[in-house]
């Protein structure tokens, strides 16, 4: 004898991906940021490109939004937790 089941209902968070990001200001000392933040965007756009399958969307996860504060010679990032790293990796070298 087949019971028919009723379908299970389970709360599933899905994180908002924006929540994800961080906001840094990185200062740099031997660089200009007016120079440094248009290379990194460059870097990780070909990162991001390489990451995607054809025809898929880009995850927002690996996007990054990088722009000059030349008063403070400073970098402001907005970028995933994994992507701050290697952009402070970076910076520091």
């Amino acid at each position: 004898m087949h019971l028919p089941h009723e379908p299970t209902h389970l709360p599933i968070e899905v994180p908002d991906p924006a929540a994800q990001d961080e906001v840094t200001v990185i200062p740099l000392k031997n660089n200009d940021s007016g120079r440094v933040a248009p290379l990194l965007e460059g870097i990780f756009a070909a990162r991001m490109r390489a990451m995607t399958l054809p025809g898929q969307q880009p995850l927002p996860s690996q996007q990054i939004e990088v722009q000059p504060d030349p008063l403070n010679n400073a970098l402001i990032i907005s970028a995933s937790k994994e992507n701050l790293k290697l952009i402070q990796g970076l910076v520091a070298q």
